[in-house]
């Protein structure tokens, strides 16, 4: 049948008709004493009639209101034949037969088939009894379109939530399919042994098939890093174990991707074991990268913090050095005035008095080595700039500490070329810079198995922003410029990372008491900073430590020095 007219519009006429058809046997019926409320029940249902006129189209279309009709129109097709006076007659026999023949599902065309050929008969038997002759010829008569016209409200109401009920499958389907086929997410199913029961397209392509029957049977493992597979299989084996949701990450070395999975299982209804397991995995790669860049920002920042509050400490010891200095070396004075004159006074022969004299001057000596260093601090004194050749530097501070580092059996690997690479920098504070790092280096190896220096020397191309390297005007190294880059790695004892966020403090020394003024470093990062570079180091306990020390090349002395000079005149002082 070919719905012409919208549903509203059929479902009005049909019960339009069911209305006229009730009406006739309700007006003639034979019995009188029910023929008012048979008057009211006509009244009534015309007017649900008109009222279904009025409701909007789009409430025909929802299954509730559809199923309302089919109950109501039920109860009262049943009242108005008992209205008709016809209660006791095969009528009600008929009228249930349609509504049975209606909810077995059957589609329209074949109901109105059975019914048409079943009205056909019951003409025949009524003719052969004599029912169409005489003067309730009429009323029987009647009684073969009524039952058409009920078949035809039911079956139709039956074929539309049939038809609503497939459009919703197949609603639900296409959804699927849509989901299944275009998502862009990889969707599968599997079986216990690991096997590939269903792949949508970007699986099966992504593993380089044409078609999923191609994939089908094939094992997980088979298409995946060990590594990767037996992680996915262990968690495959608990979902069919335990039935529950499991959600989880894994890096793809063959794609260098990471992916989010999550495994689901899929129950037999009647049963309730899992027979089958249906995964999702999700490319998670640019949120990966995006955390670890977000992490690496923090590592930054946290980085650039301790750096300026260690070159605040550094300022203010600078402070506190050039107002102390002379004041801690007059008493020392003093004591040195005092001790020749005990020297003078004391006799040859006693040598308890002489030893104690040799380690009073000792230990002025040590205090004026400190005073010194701390000195330093102050940038009172002038910071000459100059084109230096590192490499060669390099060899001339091997050439100092050449005797040192044989005499504690440390083995040196020079990696930088022969050709020149030049900086800007003061040329006796960068040796002291390095000298400084090398004897570190080696008192860390003092215990180790393996005694061995590694000194790399290169220049290169600003890539990555961090600390001290950007975009910004207070960056010392711009992205995308040159650096000079001095790699000193040793294979000692190594620090943790506690003690590597300290170095550089003054006064923080890992040494034994009377071995090291904990100054060396703090100085070495001063002097850096003061050349527009940084010195960072890496370390682990049991690793060896790593220096880097990174420069400015020679072409950028010009801005360092216009820099020194201007941090001068700003605090007043003599250049």
């Amino acid at each position: 049948m070919a719905y012409a007219l919208s549903r509203k519009r059929l479902i009005y006429i049909i019960r339009l008709l069911v209305v006229i058809v009730l009406a006739y046997f309700i007006v003639f019926s034979p019995v009188d004493g029910i023929k008012y409320a048979g008057y009211a029940f006509i009244a009534f249902y015309l007017a649900t009639c008109l009222l279904v006129f009025y409701i909007p189209e789009s409430y025909f279309y929802e299954g509730p209101l559809f199923y309302g009709f089919a109950l109501f129109d039920s109860v009262m097709i049943g009242i108005g034949i008992y209205l008709s006076g016809m209660a006791g007659t095969d009528l009600y026999l008929v009228y249930f037969f349609i509504i049975c023949l209606a909810a077995m599902g059957a589609k329209f065309r074949y109901l109105m088939i059975s019914v048409t050929l079943f009205a056909g008969i019951y003409g025949i038997i009524l003719h052969n009894q004599g029912y169409l002759a005489g003067d309730e010829a009429v009323g029987y008569l009647l009684r073969l379109p009524l039952i058409i016209i009920i078949a035809i409200f039911f079956g139709f109401l039956a074929t539309i939530a049939d038809t609503d009920s497939q459009n919703r499958l197949q609603e639900t389907e296409r959804q699927y399919q849509l989901l299944f086929n275009y998502s862009d997410i990889l969707i599968f199913t599997i079986n216990p042994a690991g096997e590939f029961l269903s792949a949508n397209p970007k699986l099966y392509k992504q593993h380089g098939f044409s078609s999923e029957i191609e994939m089908l049977g094939m094992p997980y493992e088979s298409l995946h890093e060990p590594e990767d597979a037996d992680l996915f299989m262990g968690h495959l084996q608990t979902v069919f174990t335990t039935g529950a949701f499991v959600e989880y990450e894994s890096y793809d070395k063959q794609k260098d991707k990471w992916y989010s999975h999550a495994l689901s299982p899929i129950k037999d209804p009647e049963k309730g074991d899992v027979f089958a397991v249906g995964g999702m995995s999700r490319d998670i790669t640019e949120r990966v990268k995006k955390e670890k860049e977000l992490q690496k920002a923090y590592d930054i920042l946290r980085e650039t913090r301790e750096q300026l509050i260690q070159k605040d400490k550094m300022a203010s010891l600078g402070r506190l050095a050039s107002g102390i200095a002379h004041e801690i070396r007059n008493p020392m004075e003093i004591i040195l005035m005092g001790i020749d004159y005990l020297e003078t006074n004391i006799p040859e022969d006693n040598g308890t008095g002489r030893k104690s004299i040799d380690r009073i001057y000792n230990a002025v000596d040590r205090v004026n080595i400190i005073i010194n260093d701390i000195l330093k601090f102050s940038r009172k004194t002038a910071f000459v700039m100059e084109t230096v050749n590192v490499c060669s530097l390099m060899e001339d501070v091997m050439k100092l500490t050449g005797h040192h580092l044989r005499k504690n059996n440390v083995s040196v690997r020079k990696n930088y070329p022969a050709a020149e690479i030049e900086t800007g920098a003061n040329r006796t504070m960068l040796e002291q810079v390095i000298l400084n790092i090398l004897y570190n280096a080696v008192d860390s190896m003092e215990d180790a198995p393996t005694k061995e220096l590694t000194i790399r020397i290169c220049e290169i191309t600003v890539s990555d922003v961090g600390y001290k390297t950007g975009y910004r005007q207070t960056d010392y190294f711009k992205v995308g410029e040159k650096m000079v880059v001095i790699e000193i790695i040793d294979t000692g004892k190594g620090m943790d990372e506690e003690v590597s966020r300290k170095i550089f403090e003054p006064f923080f020394t890992t040494k034994e008491i009377g071995k090291g003024t904990g100054l060396g470093l703090s100085l070495a990062h001063m002097i850096i900073d003061r050349m527009k570079g940084t010195i960072d180091v890496e370390s682990r306990v049991g690793e060896g430590t790593s220096f880097f020390v990174k420069l400015q090349p020679a072409a950028n002395m010009a801005y360092i020095m216009k820099d020194e000079i201007d941090e001068h005149e700003k605090k007043g002082l003599d250049y």
